[in-house]
């Protein structure tokens, strides 16, 4: 928090008017009114707009040249929204289960060959950093960013051309039904743990990490191996192997992103944020902290979705 408010204040000194433009986006009606919402979701009207997230990674200055497709039907403060870096066209035909699989799969778990979809949604009561005048962006700057403005026009002719989509993200975003079992973390007193596994736990406590790595416990409650990885890798990750490491990433990735085991995945976790500033009342206070924990938790899906 302390180096974000020394980047404020340099920018403040520095480019004044930027500071200003991207202070005046704390405002819901002021990011809207940038994104000519609205009207820019009407077939005819719809305009393209830059937006900077650190979403999209520094390799491309965390920029994209993006479009509206529509309001999130559960939440008026979000924006759903095309990446034109790639070619949209591929939604008309598109289900409900392959944008769910797409949207809100980590990328490692993906199928051989499926890849993301490039959608990300506008918070409009986090901030964004949203700019309608896409000529902001000079070709020299969208060439050192990797950034076909070409390709850019192409697919945003396409996206203009889609039929409406309403029924798509109604479908989308409709709740889902999670009857998985509960986690092992969840599940502690599942049972009783037997007075010889209970042994084999006093003996782990006088090991080092590292024999505790070696250590085949072989336990009669089948929690208990899974506790002892996590133990392991929340405390001495420098212990697990290469297999063990991607376990302990996917074990993250899915409860981060997905929810899994019970948990708040990163959806939710938004947006509870989300009704906390709306219930602010445009708290100054409450909307700092709010896009601190918004930001952190983009950079854990950025982390765990790779």
């Amino acid at each position: 928090m302390r180096a974000t408010i020394e980047v404020a204040r340099l920018l403040r000194r520095a480019q004044p008017r930027l500071f200003d433009f991207c202070l005046a986006l704390r405002s819901k009606k002021r990011a809207a009114a940038e994104l000519h919402l609205p009207e820019a979701l009407e077939r005819g009207s719809q305009r393209a707009f830059l937006h900077i997230s650190g979403m999209f990674g520094d390799a491309r200055g965390c920029l994209a040249v993006m479009a509206p497709l529509a309001l999130h039907p559960h939440k008026r403060r979000e924006v759903i929204a095309w990446d034109l870096s790639a070619d949209p066209s591929e939604l008309e035909h598109i289900t409900p289960e392959e944008v769910r699989l797409r949207l809100f799969t980590r990328t490692e778990a993906l199928p051989a060959g499926v890849q993301r979809l490039a959608i990300k949604n506008v918070h409009l009561n986090r901030a964004p950093v949203v700019i309608s005048n896409t000529k902001t962006l000079d070709a020299q700057q969208a060439a050192h960013w990797g950034i076909d403005m070409q390709a850019v026009r192409q697919h945003f002719a396409r996206l203009c051309a889609l039929p409406d989509l309403s029924a798509l993200w109604q479908a989308v975003y409709a709740p889902q039904e999670h009857d998985a079992p509960p986690d092992v973390d969840e599940a502690l007193y599942a049972g009783f743990i037997s007075d010889e596994d209970r042994r084999r736990l006093n003996r782990l406590l006088t090991l080092t990490p590292e024999e505790v790595a070696l250590e085949r416990c072989g336990f009669d409650d089948a929690r208990l191996g899974e506790l002892v990885f996590r133990w392991r890798a929340r405390n001495w990750s420098h212990t697990l192997s290469d297999d063990e490491q991607a376990r302990w990433k996917a074990h993250c990735a899915a409860r981060i992103l997905e929810g899994a085991g019970g948990t708040l995945g990163l959806q939710e976790y938004q947006e509870r944020l989300d009704s906390i500033v709306e219930a602010s009342d445009d708290d100054e206070r409450t909307m700092e902290i709010a896009d601190a924990l918004s930001e952190w938790g983009e950079r854990m899906g950025s982390r765990f979705s790779e």
